[in-house]
């Protein structure tokens, strides 16, 4: 799967999150659990396929 695309399945439960947080669905407390957990997750999903080519060359 393309980085981009791993970015946007990330982005839009962020963004929903956020949307449910204005209208009050969703309490404060958890969003900022939420939004400091989720990006971390993030960053890890996607650069987890990205490793350095030298290791894998070198017999």
């Amino acid at each position: 799967m393309k980085a981009y695309i791993l970015a946007l399945c990330w982005a839009l439960p962020m963004l929903g999150l956020a949307v449910l947080n204005v209208f009050g669905i969703v309490s404060d407390a958890s969003m900022q659990v939420m939004l400091a957990i989720m990006p971390a997750l993030a960053v890890i999903s996607i650069n987890r396929n990205r490793r350095c080519l030298k290791a894998r060359t070198s017999n």
